[in-house]
């Protein structure tokens, strides 16, 4: 008896696994064309086969971010968090979403642990430049204006021009939404 509870668990343990791993070029696939709810639900499905799938649980934040699910995602970026404080990809994902759910100040601190952890990510200095700028105040604009710079200087291949220079009356930059981490997917 004690062999056949142990065979069913096997069998059990095994398809659930077989399964999770079915799904990932439907989700794949779903992201890839911008099908995000599609895409949760799979996700959703993915977690249900197997709970500890944490890249799941990281592409479900970021599909949720991009759905503007923001609790949702803080929720499973926090949960990521508590299990690799020190992981640039989900405090990034978290200082987004904080940032696009309209608290930019909030996101400030999130940004500058997450480039202390990864200097050398221009998506984290893009998001600190839009942070920035996003604070209606002019000494976070200048400071929106030195990053910017200090990032152009960094990474001369990109486009650096997020924050004008010509006009201190500009209103605050808008966050950006999905479309600049999409390709973060690949990363972790």
């Amino acid at each position: 008896m004690a062999n056949y509870r142990s065979l069913c668990v096997l069998y059990i343990a095994t398809c659930g696994s077989l399964y999770a791993s079915d799904l990932q070029p439907l989700i794949d696939s779903a992201i890839q064309s911008g099908r995000y709810f599609e895409a949760e639900t799979l996700l959703r499905r993915q977690l249900d086969a197997r709970l500890t799938h944490w890249d799941a649980h990281f592409r479900l934040a970021k599909v949720l971010s991009w759905q503007k699910k923001f609790a949702q995602a803080e929720f499973e970026y926090r949960a990521l968090l508590a299990r690799e404080p020190a992981n640039a990809d989900y405090l990034l994902g978290l200082a987004q979403v904080t940032l696009w759910r309209g608290d930019a100040r909030t996101a400030l601190p999130l940004i500058e642990l997450c480039k202390s952890q990864a200097p050398g990510d221009p998506d984290i200095w893009r998001l600190h430049i839009q942070a920035l700028a996003a604070i209606n105040d002019a000494a976070f604009r200048q400071q929106a204006l030195r990053v910017q710079q200090l990032a152009a200087e960094r990474f001369p291949e990109l486009e650096w021009a997020i924050v004008s220079r010509v006009n201190p009356e500009q209103p605050p930059v808008k966050p950006t939404s999905a479309p600049t981490i999409i390709d973060a997917l690949d990363r972790k």
